[in-house]
């Protein structure tokens, strides 16, 4: 009896499938249009620094409670958006996750995938402990020595 080797996945090749970068300009919009869909809707203000994560959790409660998943992209790529303004990284499909990472110096981040949780299971931690976490484990890899 011969023995089947295990498949190993494929890599992608190189010039296939969208560069990190070709997502940037996708997100950007979206959260641009997050923010003023926001304005109109609720009359909220939401900024371009961290401090709008706090901000962003209330909003959140309202898409909730009106039931409003069609923002849920806009609003996951918003907080992409203010994450990587802080912290660098870039986006990238993870195939195996089949979501849209945010990579920020070997660690990864699925803002949508975030976003999506907090609004669809009330008991799910605040984005800004998010931010907290991502902020503290950002630092400790900063500090750790080479």
């Amino acid at each position: 009896m011969a023995r089947r080797r295990r498949a190993r996945p494929k890599r992608p090749r190189k010039g296939r499938g969208r560069e990190p970068d070709a997502y940037r300009a996708d997100a950007e919009r979206l959260a641009r249009e997050f923010v003023d869909t926001v304005a109109q809707r609720w009359g909220a203000r939401l900024g371009d620094d961290l401090d709008a994560v706090r901000v962003l959790d209330r909003v959140l409660e309202y898409v909730r409670d009106e039931n409003a998943e069609e923002l849920l992209l806009p609003a996951g790529f918003y907080f992409g958006e203010l994450l990587r303004r802080a912290y660098g990284g870039h986006y990238a499909w993870s195939p195996l996750r089949k979501a849209l990472g945010l990579r920020f110096r070997g660690l990864v981040l699925y803002p949508l995938e975030t976003v999506r949780r907090r609004v669809e299971q009330p008991g799910a931690r605040p984005l800004e402990h998010v931010l907290l976490v991502l902020a503290k484990q950002l630092s400790e890899r900063d500090d750790s020595p080479p």
